[in-house]
């Protein structure tokens, strides 16, 4: 899948080969009905607060360093943040530089390395980068920095990008820190 309504919709096609498409049916719109409770929730965080969206480097990689590519900036923009350091949605992930990264000012940096846990990526991350470049990047984004499950959340495509999105919405919004 490239963007998050494929992802969705593999549901059906998944439901369909199994011989159940009424599940799926069910199943989909069940997982779309989650994804318009985070969208709601996070229009009224916004509306109260008045602000912009977060700026959001999600990594999907640290060495080297990549953003987000297919249907993650998809999940970055419903979960409320402007997605940085990726194409159009559908797009293969980029690489980019820590300067760049640096100077894109993110407010949130979610790592979310692809096929690691957050034991596994948390060790990658500290064996790539440096304590300076991690207290810079810190610096930057103020301390909001969080490691996920890439391989059980970000980079699976299927009814998990609903979990995903709302782990990101909680990482983006600190009034949704265990909400979901």
């Amino acid at each position: 899948p490239a963007t998050l309504q494929d992802c969705l919709d593999d549901v059906v096609k998944v439901a369909q080969a199994a011989g159940v498409p009424e599940r799926g049916a069910r199943l989909k719109r069940t997982l779309e009905m989650r994804l318009e409770r985070v969208k709601e929730l996070v229009r009224d965080i916004q509306l109260d607060d008045e602000t912009t969206p977060p700026r959001v480097a999600l990594l999907e990689w640290c060495n080297p360093i990549m953003g987000c590519g297919y249907w993650l900036p998809e999940m970055v923009e419903m979960a409320g943040g402007t997605p940085l350091h990726c194409p159009p949605p559908g797009g293969a992930t980029p690489s980019i530089t820590l300067d760049a990264l640096l100077a894109s000012k993110p407010d949130v940096v979610i790592f979310a390395l692809c096929g690691f846990g957050t034991s596994r990526a948390a060790k990658e991350i500290a064996e790539s980068w440096s304590t300076e470049q991690l207290d810079q990047l810190r610096g930057v984004c103020e301390g909001k920095i969080f490691v996920v499950d890439g391989n059980y959340l970000v980079n699976r495509s299927g009814p998990r990008v609903v979990e995903s999105v709302e782990a990101i919405a909680e990482a983006i919004h600190p009034d949704l820190r265990g909400h979901f």
